[in-house]
């Protein structure tokens, strides 16, 4: 009924709309002839142009008013006509839009509410649908473009990449025993160990029962796995769980890829599900067995099984399984070897044997005995979960490999780092366990390196000190001492090859007189003559250099001034070679000087830089070796985890020296550990130190030569030498991180120790071993007066040493010392002790002048043809100065007097030969005691 109702109502308002419409059209088309009666009365009114009224205009309207062609009429109308037309036009449509303006008062057709509220809304939601649908696939795109770019952009990981994984790496010494081991720089400790040898055991159901439930059947990712740890995260639920499957987790854990960002994640499906497709379940199981970490660095279950049950994996019971399957979630909260991670260790484990049940692994009965077992833990947990502290010699190794990786195999430093810290390598070093054994207990022995510790007490810093030693004649790095007392972490400062300290005067032999003598400039027969010299170029007015006394001691033989380790002379030497030449032989030998800047004072050591004792050891092995060069190393061969040689070392060899150059020099730096051998020698330093050698267990001798270095204000004391076996260098002294601190007297000479303490224990079982001497090496006794041969007063007044030279070269000596050469001699002395020096020794030869008096008295007479008392008093100490040289000139003229005469003549030679001795001696003195202290307190200070 109502329905009727509506379409009745429906079809009155259409008919009501149907008649207002008819009415509408009736008004237009009245409206409409209005407009043209108006528009003909206007044309025919006259404000139209009287040139407008022409009859054929008239006409047309006559035309118009009869219904007339409205196209014939316009055709026969002219240009001008038209446009008076379309003028005519615009004003009769601006007359009917005025007539016409606004809106119509009713609508023409009109809906219920309800129903147009009903239209709108689903246009509405239409519109939504829409839109959200073109976000949808808008935004859908993007997702897409981004989600390829992410698998496009993925590294893939090599199956046999993935297949070794992270291992730790092993360090062997000489005999192939290990020493050591490098677990990554996060002390990863990890040992590989086959699917196949667990394969008995419940390791791989317990992982997969609490970790990928549907591990057998899933593609690399687990979508339901995802789905659920997604709504467990959301809702929070209590049993919410991961969504990675073990394949992610074996990818995470290779790549270390730790980044929380959707691209990390897409690449990890996208790896999980290729990996799987290439490796297969089996692998991807082996795999991560090897790769999970197990807290306390440990990484893998092999390493956890031996640290917690000190076990092999392939022993593991069900219980011990379930235990170790569930530490991964959180290694820090399920630790063992703390109380609590234990106790919440031993709960997860229940959960893990719960769901081995529940998921058909185990029956009811194995799982009820499981939660009843209890656990054996290891008793003896010595280095379980500790860092291993590595010595200084593996780590020397270490970066060794690393260097060699990036130089032959090309790797970047980062790569090689990780594959010698966490590549499985086998390393097989140069290690000698017997002589680190003798090192460490030298640099244990507090003893040797403080005097009185109780001085130390409260120091920021104590003294340290580094030792490198290599085995002459193959170049082998045997032994390292990068510090004093226990090592106590990893990779702390390595004293032994880390740093830059200077050498002081330890150089000398090995960049001024070794290569002088290489250059044909000097034999230790050379004389230099040792004098105040202006050779600095920036301040040429100031003595420079000066000795570590501040005095001169005239003409020298190059012997005496390595001996004495004489500045003047060094300097005067590397001046006559080059400093140019001098660096290419140190480079030669091994050091590193490139962008060093020193000029005259490299003689003295004053490097730019600085050296370590590996670099000093290095080139006294060169001397050692007769001449030859060879680059230190540390390892032999390197292998990778299959058992592939992937470095092998092969060390660069070169010819530095002849092999007379090097003997030559040895003969002279033996001095060191002698006493005063003529009559104007001092004593070697390391014999004021009474260090006298090295000798074997049986008290037999082993020859040595050695040379010591100290810096300005005794900051670096070093002590380097050689035996036919080893070559070894030590430096002492204080870090100076926080400020400079110099060596006490008391320690003054630990350096000394501590060479001679190492060098006796690892000669303790060698035999003695001579000098490889060469066949055109000779033997002479030179005069330390003039370098020459002697003769005879300075033979009976001890003036002689032993030289070498090679035999037939120029500078090998052919003459005698003349009466000319002692004058040479006599006058260049006093060049370098002037005035008063002489003066104090002419007074105290007063009582020793007056025995001469007959021979003075007829060298007066013959000085008697006006001579003052002035001149004659100066050939009288002239003659006081010389008493060797009157002893010549007596021998010269043995019948110029009677036997009385020469008897007195040479009583008193005797007399004035002991007073040069005993005044040689003083000086001697002055040199090793110039500050008064003791002398063995003193020798060598600055210089030495």
């Amino acid at each position: 009924m109502l329905k009727n109702s509506n379409e009745l109502t429906e079809k009155a308002a259409k008919e009501n709309n149907l008649d207002k419409t008819q009415a509408f059209r009736q008004s237009a088309e009245s409206k409409s002839d209005n407009i043209g009666q108006e528009t003909r009365a206007f044309v025919r009114s006259g404000n139209l142009p009287p040139q407008n009224k022409t009859p054929e205009f008239e006409k047309s309207v006559d035309n118009m008013n009869n219904g007339a062609d409205y196209q014939e009429v316009l055709e026969n109308l002219s240009d001008k006509e038209i446009a008076e037309a379309k003028a005519l036009r615009l004003n009769l449509e601006r007359n009917m839009k005025k007539r016409v303006k606004g809106r119509p008062t009713r609508s023409v057709y009109s809906l219920p509410v309800a129903a147009a509220l009903s239209k709108g809304f689903f246009r509405v939601i239409k519109l939504l649908l829409v839109c959200c649908l073109a976000l949808i696939i808008f935004f859908g795109s993007i997702g897409l473009g981004i989600v390829v770019g992410y698998v496009a952009t993925t590294e893939p990981i090599s199956a046999s990449l993935l297949a070794k994984g992270a291992q730790t790496s092993y360090f062997y010494d000489k005999d192939g025993k290990e020493i050591g081991k490098q677990t990554g720089s996060q002390n990863i400790d990890r040992d590989y160990v086959a699917l196949s040898e667990v394969a008995d055991t419940y390791i791989a159901k317990a992982f997969i029962a609490v970790e990928d439930q549907r591990f057998a059947t899933n593609i690399g990712i687990d979508p339901r796995r995802i789905l659920s740890a997604v709504a467990g995260f959301i809702f929070d639920l209590e049993n919410s769980h991961g969504g990675s499957t073990i394949a992610q987790q074996t990818v995470k854990l290779l790549t270390g890829d730790n980044r929380t960002s959707a691209q990390r994640k897409v690449q990890e499906w996208y790896r999980a599900i290729k990996l799987t497709q290439e490796l297969g379940k089996s692998k991807i199981m082996e795999n991560y067995l090897n790769l999970v970490p197990m807290a306390n660095s440990y990484v893998g279950i092999k390493s956890a099984a031996k640290a917690y049950f000190d076990k092999e994996p392939k022993d593991l019971t069900l219980e011990e399984c379930a235990f170790l399957a569930g530490i991964p979630k959180s290694p820090a909260t399920y630790n063992p070897l703390r109380e609590s991670g234990r106790r919440n260790a031993l709960r997860r484990q229940r959960q893990v044997l719960l769901k081995m049940f529940e998921q058909g692994f185990i029956d009811e009965a194995a799982y009820k005995k499981a939660l009843n077992t209890e656990l054996v833990f290891r008793q003896n947990k010595d280095g379980a979960g500790s860092q291993v502290i590595n010595t200084y010699y593996i780590e020397y190794v270490h970066r060794q490999v690393v260097r060699a990786l990036q130089k032959e195999k090309g790797y970047s430093l980062e790569l090689a780092n990780k594959l010698v810290g966490s590549g499985g390598l086998r390393i097989y070093t140069n290690f000698d366990a017997k002589i680190q054994s003798d090192i460490d207990a030298t640099f244990n022995n507090v003893k040797l390196f403080q005097k009185n510790p109780a001085a130390f007490v409260n120091e920021p810093e104590k003294p340290q000190a580094g030792m490198a030693i290599i085995e002459v004649g193959t170049g082998k790095i045997v032994g390292l001492a990068g510090g004093y007392g226990e090592k106590t972490g990893n990779f702390y400062l390595n004293r032994a090859t880390d740093i830059r300290r200077q050498p002081g005067s330890s150089i000398k032999p090995v960049a001024v007189y070794a290569p002088a003598i290489e250059e044909g400039l000097i034999t230790g027969a050379s004389m230099i003559v040792d004098e105040p010299v202006f050779l600095n170029k920036d301040k040429p007015q100031e003595e420079w250099p000066n000795n570590v006394d501040r005095r001169h001691v005239g003409p020298m033989t190059v012997r005496h001034a390595l001996k004495q380790s004489n500045n003047v002379v060094a300097v005067k030497l590397i001046q006559k070679l080059t400093v140019p030449k001098a660096k290419e032989y140190l480079h030669m030998e091994g050091m590193e000087l490139k962008d060093d800047q020193s000029w005259l004072s490299l003689a003295l050591g004053a490097l730019t830089y600085g050296v370590s004792p590996l670099e000093m050891a290095t080139a006294y092995q060169v001397l050692a070796d007769g001449g030859k060069y060879i680059e230190p190393t540390s390892f032999t061969k390197v292998e990778d985890a299959t058992g592939n040689t992937i470095l092998e070392s092969k060390p660069h060899m070169q010819n530095v020296y002849s092999p007379q150059t090097a003997f030559m020099t040895t003969k002279m730096l033996e001095g060191y550990f002698e006493g005063a051998v003529s009559a104007n020698d001092t004593a070697g330093l390391a014999y004021l130190w009474n260090v006298r050698g090295i000798e074997n267990a049986q008290g037999q001798k082993i020859p040595v030569a050695a040379k010591t270095g100290t810096t300005d204000s005794i900051v670096d004391r070093w002590f380097c030498g050689y035996t036919p076996y080893y070559a070894a260098a030590t430096w002492y002294g204080f870090d100076n991180r926080l400020k400079t601190t110099e060596i006490s007297e008391a320690d003054n000479g630990n350096v000394v120790h501590i060479w001679q303490d190492v060098m006796k224990r690892i000669h303790s079982d060698k035999p003695p071993k001579d000098w490889i001497r060469p066949d055109n090496i000779v033997e002479h006794s030179i005069s330390t007066l003039t370098g020459k041969l002697p003769s005879e007063v300075e033979v009976e007044n001890n003036y002689v040493e032993k030289e070498y030279f090679v035999k037939d070269s120029p500078l090998e000596p052919k003459t005698v010392s003349s009466e000319e050469d002692l004058e040479q001699y006599y006058d260049d002395k006093e060049k370098a002790y002037p005035g008063d020096y002489w003066k104090l020794e002419d007074d105290d030869d007063e009582n020793a002048s007056d025995q001469d008096g007959d021979k003075d008295k007829r060298e007066n007479q013959d000085d008697n043809d006006g001579n003052t008392d002035d001149n004659r008093s100066e050939r009288k100490h002239r003659s006081r100065r010389r008493p060797l040289l009157r002893r010549h000139r007596s021998e010269e003229e043995p019948d110029s007097t009677d036997r009385d005469e020469q008897n007195s003549a040479s009583t008193a030679s005797s007399d004035n030969s002991n007073r040069l001795n005993n005044s040689d001696d003083s000086r001697q003195a002055g040199r090793s005691n110039g500050s008064g202290r003791p002398a063995p307190d003193t020798a060598g200070r600055d210089n030495r």
